[in-house]
């Protein structure tokens, strides 16, 4: 790159540009928990649920705004194909049909590349003579062909293409698409963006593309003169993190050129991502391993040999763990990575070999979806190890893995650690992607409460200052103060109005938190008065159920989290040991005896009791057991529940709980999740999911806990959420419905809705 020096130049995080998809199209994984428009997912959404399309019944959006949008921008010609086939069609397809619609309904959509150059589909190469070369997407043209002329029969306007035609449309499709990513990198689909198909390939690039949505952004990662030409700038497509060889030749299959960048004419890199480390103990270096030892057959340093056999068994090992890499695109399984590992380790492969980078980063998220947290921990350090070598010093990438790795340090209890990881990812990732500087400095705000919040756990003065700009949460008879209007929320209250609500408040509020977006805020909750209670009309004393069902997620935990230390101060206030008086601290989190019989102060501390409640499947995973107890609302039925027994460990509670209430055994026990409960006493739900073992399906009711069980089709399930969407809460009885599931805030709920979606 030549530069002038009278030439201005643009930093890092630079626009060079931003543009919307032609056509788009979710990956077939996120069309079950994404919107079908914003590529929202579920958990993202306000509701907590996503819509399904009213002709189709099988896309899913946020909102009907969404719904609207998507429809506009393609929808409207899958939908009544989808309906008659029973399902949406693959990714490539869709992307294929929307061009050919958006072509044929005389759309001129051109984007603007600066400075004015105006680019169209047909701008884009087409690759014509290299897809008819290439077997493999040649059948996959085919095929898709099919697909698409069958969606197309319910619009006599648009028609098929000719098999010329629909060659040159894959082949611009096929090289220009760009994965679709969340913040984090994870893949949600495929667009083609005719602005951003201008910038061609290095393995060192000069920019990067980030998504918001569906939409696009190039933004540079080094300096450039501002006269540098659009055109010139350059991406990198596929990962970095491999040798050239191997990069060169997917380069080829993928996108049908040789690439030429410095990085793989030089092979930069090269000897590094292949190495081994030497035999001998007082050598200390590292050589490249090649298959071919006459080149590569001693230490470079001590002359140590490796022995013809040692340099086979490493050939034969790369192409193992090469094919299982390539294997574990869409899932990865934990055992494999860790066995590659194991036996790379035992060759000697260098931490910084491409093979153990990538497979110890494989491994580290699995360990954090298993939430193995320490064995985490482990391989993010090795996987950063090798990426800070190969990457760029701005690249998104490298930024993502040093931000995963500062929240587990901070989890783990690494606060140094933690606060150097985060410093280096927000200088990173606040250059290339401005909403994730806000994640970013949202984590860092979490980060800093939570040390304020244990502050003010221990520190009685400080909490005595705080309490002045503090909020307060009023119980009365047990239930929450509440405000139903716009919607279902909890009614704060400023320190003025609790300081005449409530006696005493100083010593007998509990902390809570602190509030969202400030460093320095707490929340704490309070009990006031019936009489005082009586008196407050801006809102509403709830019932505590009815609270926990209708509020959002986090508020429901803090009506949980209040009422629980509100009754356990209440409750407690003796000491077990010696039956002297508690004192509690100021923030009501602890309660300490100072009786001098005992050596030295002790703290008690609330407890919480455990409950594994659990999905139990049929062999086929085509029904479900559900039961039902005296005191539920009229024709609810909810997952196995009980309390977890002293000395029973998780796995044990859900098998005796199954066998004592319907008489099943299980196996293939898996955690689900958790959420706290207030109610009767405050609980740990433990959700997991379990397979009743072939040939135990026949139910055996604990009559004297349960008032019924049965087993529920999926089908079924679905019509009882159905109902229960429409009565949210329970806040309506009806006692003519024969069948619903718990409502949205009970974990049984999550429970059920990840059954009926698999």
């Amino acid at each position: 790159m030549n530069i002038c020096k009278s030439d201005a130049l643009l930093p890092p995080g630079h626009l060079i540009l931003r543009c919307k998809p032609f056509a788009y199209a979710l990956s077939k994984d996120s069309v079950k928990t994404s919107c079908d428009f914003c590529f929202k997912s579920a958990k993202d959404v306000v509701e907590g649920e996503l819509a399904r399309c009213a002709g189709c019944h099988l896309v899913l959006y946020c909102d009907r705004q969404c719904q609207k949008n998507g429809w506009n921008d393609g929808h409207k010609w899958e939908c009544k194909g989808f309906l008659s086939q029973g399902k949406i069609a693959p990714t490539f397809t869709r992307v294929l049909l929307r061009v050919i619609c958006r072509l044929q309904t005389g759309s001129d959509y051109y984007d603007v590349v600066p400075p004015k150059t105006h680019r169209r589909f047909k701008d884009l190469m087409s690759h014509y003579s290299d897809l008819k070369n290439d077997i493999v997407r040649m059948e996959q043209v085919i095929a898709v062909g099919k697909v698409v002329e069958s969606i197309l029969g319910f619009h006599k306007k648009i028609t098929l293409p000719n098999e010329s035609e629909i060659i040159a449309l894959c082949g611009r499709i096929f090289v220009n698409t760009f994965s679709i990513c969340n913040q984090e990198f994870q893949d949600l689909g495929t667009g083609l963006y005719i602005g951003a198909s201008v910038f061609d390939h290095s393995c060192q690039p000069m920019a990067v593309a980030t998504f918001h949505s569906t939409l696009i952004e190039i933004r540079s990662i080094v300096p450039l003169p501002a006269s540098f030409p659009t055109n010139k700038i350059t991406i990198c497509y596929q990962d970095s993190l491999r040798p050239s060889m191997v990069r060169i030749r997917e380069l080829r299959k993928c996108y049908y050129f040789d690439c030429q960048c410095e990085r793989c004419s030089e092979q930069k890199f090269d000897s590094e991502m292949l190495s081994v480390y030497c035999s001998s103990e007082d050598s200390g270096s590292v050589i490249r391993c090649e298959v071919n030892p006459k080149h590569y057959d001693r230490c470079p340093k001590c002359r140590t040999e490796f022995s013809a056999d040692y340099v086979r068994k490493v050939a034969e090992t790369e192409d193992i763990v090469f094919t299982k890499i390539n294997e574990m695109t869409a899932v990865t399984y934990l055992d494999v990575c860790e066995s590659c590992i194991s036996v790379m380790n035992s060759l000697r492969f260098s931490d910084t070999h491409w093979m153990k980078t990538h497979m110890s980063y494989a491994a580290f998220e699995a360990c954090i979806d298993k939430q193995l947290w320490e064995k985490a921990f482990q391989y993010g350090m090795l996987a950063m190890k090798g990426q800070r070598k190969y990457l760029q010093a701005l690249s998104p990438y490298l930024g993502i893995t040093i931000l995963k790795m500062a929240k587990l340090s901070w989890f783990l209890g690494k606060d140094k650690l933690a606060s150097e990881l985060i410093g280096e990812a927000v200088e990173i990732i606040s250059i290339t992607q401005d909403l994730m500087s806000w994640t970013l400095k949202r984590m860092a705000q979490y980060v800093k409460q939570s040390k304020y919040l244990q502050l003010l756990k221990e520190n009685d003065d400080l909490c005595k200052a705080a309490f002045e700009k503090a909020d307060f949460l009023f119980y009365s008879r047990g239930k929450p103060l509440l405000t139903a209007t716009p919607k279902f929320s909890i009614k704060w209250k400023s320190f003025e109005d609790a300081e005449s609500s409530c006696e005493e408040l100083k010593s007998s509020s509990v902390l809570l938190t602190i509030k969202d977006d400030t460093d320095d805020k707490p929340l704490f909750a309070c009990n006031v008065k019936p009489d005082i209670a009586d008196t407050i009309t801006d809102g509403e004393f709830t019932d505590m159920r009815k609270a926990i069902l209708t509020l959002n997620t986090n508020e429901a935990k803090l009506v949980c989290r209040g009422h629980s230390l509100l009754k356990w101060q209440h409750n407690f206030k003796y000491c077990p040991s010696c039956a002297g008086p508690l004192q509690r601290n100021v923030s009501g989190t602890f309660q300490l005896c100072t009786n001098p019989i005992h050596k030295s102060t002790i703290h008690h501390y609330p407890q919480t009791c455990p409950v594994a409640i659990t999905r139990v499947v049929d062999s086929t995973n085509e029904r479900t057991v559900l039961v039902r107890q005296p005191r539920h609302p009229p024709g609810m039925y909810t997952c196995v529940a009980g309390f977890i027994e002293p000395g029973e460990d998780l796995e044990n509670t859900v098998r005796r709980e199954i066998a004592e209430e319907v008489g099943l055994v299980v196996d293939e026990i898996k955690y689900f999740g958790s959420q706290t409960w207030a109610l009767p006493q405050d609980s740990l739900m433990l959700g997991c999911c379990a397979v009743a073992a072939p040939g135990s399906e026949n139910l055996e009711i604990d009559k004297g806990e349960l008032e019924g069980a049965k087993w529920f089709t999926k089908e079924e399930v679905r019509e009882a959420f159905a109902r229960i969407k429409q009565n949210p809460g329970l806040l309506v009885k009806n006692e003519k419905i024969s069948f619903i599931v718990p409502p949205r805030g009970a974990i049984a709920h999550e429970l059920l809705k990840d059954w009926i979606s698999e």
